[in-house]
């Protein structure tokens, strides 16, 4: 079986998709944020080992550090033959997602998390000025194009899915992957 990457930023269905991935029968790694995913990569890029070392029984892989250009070059060079989902949404909806969810959870006392956003308390976060805004969507388009562009340079085939804006399910995943349909709803995760 042909592992799978996607590149998706949190807030942009990675839930969702990660359940849709396992219903279809996939073993999936959805890091949720993939600290220890990160340190185990690096790990494995330091002392020349494959980069999904320890982390190489799954089919497929979604999140941080996935989509992190310099850890997606090497995922290309090693995993050529995969399958790759570009997952996206609006920029503006993703910045909004975001924000929101950095709100809640500082209401939740956890300060740790969505840290490249800056610090502050919850009214920083309510008030977030529009040019950090636009500074956010512009960091994560420049990724996402530069991940895309490898794609393109190694003449990799990758489904464009957009489940938040445009609907995508069922139909557009299993025609890419080759799998038939189930006889159920697409996950809607939060």
């Amino acid at each position: 079986m042909s592992k799978i990457f996607v590149l998706g930023y949190n807030k942009t269905g990675t839930k969702s998709l990660a359940k849709a991935l396992e219903i279809l029968g996939y073993d999936v790694l959805h890091t949720r944020g993939g600290r220890k995913s990160l340190e185990v990569m690096y790990d494995n890029l330091v002392e020349d080992k494959p980069i999904l070392n320890g982390l190489d029984k799954y089919d497929c892989y979604l999140d941080y550090p996935i989509f992190e250009p310099i850890i997606f070059s090497h995922i290309i060079d090693e995993h050529s033959m995969a399958k790759y989902i570009s997952l996206t949404r609006s920029l503006d909806g993703y910045t909004e997602s975001v924000l929101q969810d950095k709100i809640r959870n500082l209401e939740s006392g956890i300060e740790d998390s969505w840290n490249w956003l800056g610090v502050g308390n919850k009214e920083v976060f309510e008030n977030y000025p529009e040019y950090q805004k636009e500074w956010v969507k512009g960091k994560t388009k420049f990724k996402h194009q530069s991940n895309l562009r490898w794609l393109e340079k190694k003449g990799i085939d990758y489904l464009n899915f957009n489940i938040c804006d445009d609907g995508d399910g069922w139909e557009e995943l299993c025609s890419f992957l080759d799998k038939p349909i189930p006889d159920k709803k697409f996950p809607n995760e939060y």
